[in-house]
């Protein structure tokens, strides 16, 4: 798997799942990781940041700015708090970008 594809794992999906719903426990976290899972091994990293944006609007019991709000409040601190030890390592928020772009 290359780099890029790394820093949107399975366990990357998981920790946005558990970050997001400590943000808003109505958010089913374990459903919306196995969705999001369930062909992420296939795809390239645009399109993981697509499918696990697709899960988000999927999953969060919320639209629009409260939507924005959950995930806002769902994202650590820094980057070091996030685990990225490289620039790749940051893509994992970029479905929180791409959620809200669309």
């Amino acid at each position: 798997m290359a780099e890029k594809e790394h820093a949107l794992s399975e366990n990357r999906v998981r920790r946005i799942g558990k970050e997001v719903h400590s943000a808003c426990p109505d958010f089913d976290a374990e459903k919306f990781a196995r969705d999001v899972i369930g062909d992420l091994a296939r795809l390239a990293l645009k399109s993981r940041i697509s499918r696990t944006s697709q899960g988000l609007s999927t999953y969060l019991p919320f639209d629009g700015l409260e939507a924005v709000d959950v995930l806002l409040r769902s994202l650590p601190s820094s980057p070091e708090e996030a685990g990225a030890t490289t620039d790749f390592g940051l893509y994992i928020y970029a479905p929180h970008s791409h959620f809200v772009a669309q």
